[in-house]
């Protein structure tokens, strides 16, 4: 209706940017034109006074999946998703995972210039959540916590060659937030369908977040 209308093409992260239709009246008031130029961070929540956590999209690109979790964690806790290059018209696609991280990070920085850091990934953006934490800590910041939910795990080896097991995995994950390992919520970090997975593990994460802050 507003493209119709207003002959605007409106973003997909307007809707989330400006969720009220004062907002959005505003938006579209800005040299008549809702477009802007690509920006990796997509602010969900703003308010409230606990550190940023940073929400790294899954494989299909968008950022707004994270919505609900935004939602869930009340007013107190700012929520930014990082969305891909290529989701808006007239997005060309980051060339490379190097690129993408570079990008992602430097847009981290221009809205929290220093650490820590909280990063969040789901599927495969647990995967560059991690590679931002390591590009993160190598450009010289901290990173307090990487959350990862059904993300894939490398070959990771032990020292004697041995594969670690999915316990192994939830003994040493339990150790590093301080829960018994037997803890219901641990169990929710299995891999699992990717339509039964957002859902579910919202109420997860907005517990794994209070007891970190």
């Amino acid at each position: 209706a507003i493209r119709q209308d207003y002959q605007v093409e409106l973003p997909l992260r307007a809707i989330f940017e400006c969720p009220t239709v004062s907002e959005l009246a505003v938006r579209l008031g800005e040299s008549g034109d809702a477009t802007r130029e690509y920006h990796a961070v997509i602010a969900l929540r703003t308010s409230g006074n606990r550190t940023p956590i940073f929400c790294f999209h899954p494989g299909g690109g968008l950022g707004t999946v994270y919505g609900p979790l935004a939602a869930a964690c009340g007013a107190d806790q700012p929520v930014y998703a990082i969305q891909a290059r290529g989701i808006e018209s007239g997005e060309e696609p980051h060339q490379s995972l190097e690129e993408m991280i570079d990008c992602y990070v430097t847009s981290i920085r221009s809205m929290q210039p220093h650490g820590p850091y909280r990063l969040l990934g789901w599927s495969f953006g647990g995967t560059l959540a991690h590679a931002a934490a390591v590009e993160i800590e190598r450009r010289g910041e901290t990173v307090s916590e990487v959350i990862l939910l059904d993300t894939a795990l490398g070959q990771v080896r032990t020292a004697d060659g041995v594969m670690p097991t999915q316990e192994d995995f939830e003994t040493a994950f339990a150790h590093q937030v301080g829960l018994h390992q037997s803890c219901h919520g641990l169990r929710e970090l299995r891999l699992g369908p990717s339509s039964e997975v957002m859902t579910p593990r919202v109420n997860m994460v907005k517990s794994l977040l209070e007891q970190f802050n």
